[in-house]
């Protein structure tokens, strides 16, 4: 089976996409929509229903390390993906659904045009039961090196409790119990702010509180329009990546999200090993199931097609690998 032959029953069937944008699977881009596993996929921001969405909103040239993706976000992006290094860039397996641009492509990196060559897609991420989003991580590699600064990843193992900021570009609004009206984000960038409640699953797992519950002054969570994107935590001073946008719930107070962690062993192993094979390497959550199974892929440029053992995977072998691994409820 192909990739991009293994995707499908991730996305949502839909009457209409949204305009202006194509959103791969997790985005709420439907008027009639047929749910996978009961979740939605996120990344922008919904924010308290007491405040001010000017309170969020924050210069993107804040976050020069962190960019929309295949295009500019104001020429309508699918994902989002963070520098881990002058060549790559972290982000979300599933931004690499069936029907999602491929590379090459180019972006924009502090006002630099960049052309991302490839992507290392985690080969445990199943497309098709949409998740574990403990293993809904990329790399994206670039032709040319960025000058920009990169963000180092959080390392400590010791996230719950701790609270991190989040961005997004897309779709926003106040908690309530509707979902926010769709393109509404005004290619703004906002910022929030949230606090780790679990790390079990290799995700952090975090619960948009209502004021009343502690709320954060600039309480947030993920919503539809960045996935990918990153959730950092501060730590001495220093900002590190901790997290990459996967999935959750949404919108209402009381509903959870959840960033892949990129402290474990797990994820840090798979990313190092990735960029030093340069190809996906093979994956293992911690008390799961041995996942050496689980093929390398890599989604390249068309050239590669031509070979497309790079890519391939056995979808049976796939599944059996990875259905041990704590996912979608």
């Amino acid at each position: 089976v192909i990739l991009a032959q293994a995707h499908g029953a991730r996305i949502r069937i839909t009457l209409r996409r949204r305009a202006s944008r194509f959103r791969p699977m997790r985005r709420c881009i439907a008027t009639v929509v047929v749910w996978v596993c009961g979740y939605e996929l996120c990344a922008a921001i919904i924010i308290r229903d007491d405040k001010e969405d000017a309170a969020y909103v924050v210069d993107a040239s804040t976050y020069p390390a962190v960019f929309a993706y295949p295009l500019s976000q104001a020429k309508g992006a699918n994902c989002a993906a963070t520098l881990i290094d002058d060549t790559h860039a972290i982000t979300a397996a599933h931004c690499f659904s069936d029907g999602s641009p491929r590379p090459p492509f180019d972006v924009q990196i502090g006002n630099i045009t960049h052309r991302v060559s490839a992507a290392y897609v985690n080969p445990c991420f199943d497309f098709n039961a949409d998740g574990p989003n403990g293993a809904d991580l990329a790399i994206l590699v670039l032709s040319s090196a960025s000058g920009v600064t990169p963000y180092a990843r959080y390392a400590s193992q010791d996230e719950q409790g701790k609270t991190m900021t989040i961005l997004g570009w897309g779709d926003t609004g106040p908690a309530a119990e509707s979902q926010p009206p769709s393109d509404n984000g005004g290619q703004l960038l906002r910022r929030g702010a949230n606090v780790v409640e679990s790390t079990e699953g290799n995700v952090l797992r975090y619960t948009m509180n209502s004021p009343a519950d502690g709320a954060l002054p600039l309480e947030a969570m993920g919503w539809s329009g960045d996935s990918g994107g990153p959730a950092f935590i501060e730590l001495d001073g220093t900002t590190y990546i901790a997290g990459v946008n996967s999935g959750g719930d949404c919108c209402r107070y009381g509903s959870t999200d959840q960033f892949a962690r990129l402290s474990s062993a797990a994820s840090r192993t798979w990313i190092d090993e990735s960029i030093s094979r340069g190809a996906a390497a093979a994956f293992a959550i911690p008390g799961g199931a041995d996942h050496a199974s689980c093929n390398s892929q890599t989604v390249a440029s068309a050239a590669a097609s031509a070979a497309p053992a790079v890519y391939a995977f056995s979808l049976v072998a796939f599944m059996l690998a990875c259905s041990g691994l704590p996912g979608r409820s």
